[in-house]
């Protein structure tokens, strides 16, 4: 299919011309992705002047008539990204098409996402300049914002001052953490000044304070708004301890805790408070804490590391601060915990085998191809390995009865090396 015959069907399945057609085309031409994100693919697979152009003219021409889309505004900050460095004018352009979408979209807690794979194109002179932008406008929105400040967001205000107080407050909360994490990423984690990390985790626990009347009345599983306040705090304090001294880890745990109570299912706290406590040398802390995330199956390739890395230097031995009957022996016993996650990889294999054979039956081609790219990564894991020899090590420290080492795993050739430095492990 030709380049000008995609450009228009991308085109009408916008909206721009008024036509209809089949579904089977719209997959072969968006392979299920927005269509807007179909016309920035298609302008990198023609690459020259004249379609660069025809492209940049329809994403401009649709966000100005949806300035509220948020895949519009997406489609054209990803089209000026791709050209920023090789245009100057480019770089203009996408500064301003990230000020434009942080205020249409700073009530949103998304939006620090959105735009950070784009931020990070622009120059650090227009980064500073972005940054402050930020800050400015998250103040203005402020339900305790002087008048100067809401006469220059007054379009912000506008599209607020219907909700309700709680709303409100909500909004201009999101508003805050999304110039908060912008901060972050261009200023402090660059900078790492002692004053300034300090201003900001003071900056970040007043604004959670202010955030906990917020929010009060949402789902039990639901987080608290303010929580990523918090977590940014955290995440000042790890910068301080990696750069003033290690006792601000102390400072950590108390504000996770307090997180937690509020909001017990934050699983993004529940990961920093395990590896807090690693650090920290408090092991049974951290079994006690990682039993909440309830890890299962492939995820002990993603999660398990961040409780299991060496773990056999500071706890090789069951905790004894679970004592509920109810509570799984892998969850008192490291070593049974290890054998439950490379458990998983001998059933993920199973499963694979059947998996492959049922897509195959049923002509699921493309779902055949992820689980064969699964398959490849768990048989290539590097954590696979480290279990193997944590395992190891904590039963020789612990005196572990257990003929079971997990060898098989690691393959024919994997089995031979890892036997050559067993007596090392």
């Amino acid at each position: 299919m030709k380049w000008a015959t995609k450009h228009l069907l991308l085109r009408v399945m916008i909206g721009g011309c008024g036509r209809d057609f089949s579904s089977q085309v719209r997959d072969l031409v968006l392979q299920r992705q927005p269509p807007y994100y179909g016309l920035v693919s298609l302008k990198l697979t023609h690459r020259n002047a004249s379609n660069m152009q025809a492209t940049g003219e329809t994403i401009h021409a649709y966000v100005d008539q949806k300035r509220s889309s948020r895949n519009s505004n997406l489609a054209l900050l990803k089209f000026l990204a791709q050209n920023a460095g090789k245009e100057p004018a480019m770089s203009e352009q996408l500064l301003s098409a990230c000020k434009r979408y942080f205020e249409d979209n700073c009530t949103r807690f998304i939006c620090f996402d959105d735009l950070r794979p784009y931020v990070e194109h622009l120059s650090d002179t227009d980064q500073e300049a972005l940054r402050i932008h930020f800050a400015s406008h998250a103040k203005g929105l402020s339900p305790i914002a002087d008048a100067s400040e809401v006469a220059s967001n007054k379009t912000s205000h506008m599209k607020i001052a219907d909700k309700e107080p709680q709303a409100v407050g909500i909004s201009w909360l999101a508003s805050e953490i999304n110039s908060l994490k912008t901060d972050y990423m261009l200023k402090v984690s660059k900078i790492r000044s002692k004053t300034i990390l300090e201003a900001f985790v003071c900056n970040c626990i007043r604004l959670y304070k202010v955030s906990m009347s917020l929010g009060n009345d949402r789902v039990y599983s639901d987080n608290k708004p303010g929580d990523d306040a918090c977590i940014l705090a955290v995440m000042g304090l790890v910068l301080l301890s990696e750069t003033v001294h290690k006792r601000y880890l102390i400072h950590i745990t108390p504000l996770l805790e307090f997180l937690l109570e509020r909001s017990k299912h934050n699983y993004q706290a529940l990961l920093i408070l395990v590896r807090v406590y690693i650090m920290l040398g408090a092991g049974s802390l951290a079994m006690k804490t990682y039993r909440r995330l309830a890890i299962k199956h492939l995820q002990h390739e993603t999660l398990s590391h961040v409780l299991f890395t060496r773990l056999a230097t500071i706890h090789p031995h069951p905790t004894h601060m679970v004592n509920n009957s109810s509570v799984e022996k892998k969850d008192k016993d490291p070593v049974e915990g290890l054998g439950v996650a490379l458990e998983s990889y001998r059933s993920s294999a199973r499963q694979s085998a059947f998996g492959k054979r049922i897509f195959l039956e049923k002509g699921r081609y493309n779902m055949l191809l992820g689980a064969l790219q699964v398959e490849e990564t768990m048989k290539r894991s590097f954590c696979k390995v480290m279990w193997v020899l944590e395992r190891r090590r904590m039963k020789r420290f612990a005196h572990y009865a257990d003929d079971e080492d997990y060898f098989d795993l690691l393959g024919n050739e994997g089995s031979r090396s890892f036997l050559q430095v067993r007596n090392v492990c």
